[in-house]
């Protein structure tokens, strides 16, 4: 009952008085701005409850099936971005030290310095290759010394 009244009071009462400006300072720490905060968190608290009851209807079970499927996917999506980041750091910086030993002509030392410059250029360059992005336009010259 206390949520649904503050629901009530939060959208009939504050939300057109706050929106009118009848004289309610929102900015600094008033106390009006802290009541207002108040109401904006059990709005949220409101949502929640809302949310758990959509749950335990049965036509959205499949659905609710299908979010917690995804959520459970998104910590075995984080670790192969972890690993994907070390694999592309580690081959960034053999690339840095390997390619900088190289002996290039000044065009290629150029293209070199371009893509291969620093370990961050590195990166980005292993990122473009990796998927494809115009790969063959740094690989080209690179294959011609070999």
């Amino acid at each position: 009952f206390v949520i649904v009244g503050m629901g009530i009071i939060s959208q009939w009462i504050v939300t057109p008085i706050s929106n009118s400006g009848f004289g309610l300072d929102t900015s600094g720490d008033s106390s009006t701005a802290n009541n207002l905060q108040l109401l904006l968190i059990l709005r949220v608290a409101r949502l929640l409850k809302l949310a758990r009851a959509v749950r335990l209807m049965s036509q959205f079970r499949l659905l609710w099936k299908l979010v917690r499927g995804l959520w459970s996917a998104v910590e075995a999506l984080m670790w192969a971005v972890v690993l994907a980041t070390v694999m592309i750091y580690s081959f960034a910086i053999a690339g840095v030290e390997i390619l900088a030993n190289q002996d290039w002509n000044e065009a290629e030392e150029e293209l070199v310095e371009i893509h291969f410059g620093t370990v961050s250029k590195s990166m980005l360059t292993l990122i473009q290759i990796m998927t494809l992005d115009s790969w063959a336009a740094i690989a080209r010259p690179m294959a011609t010394k070999y």
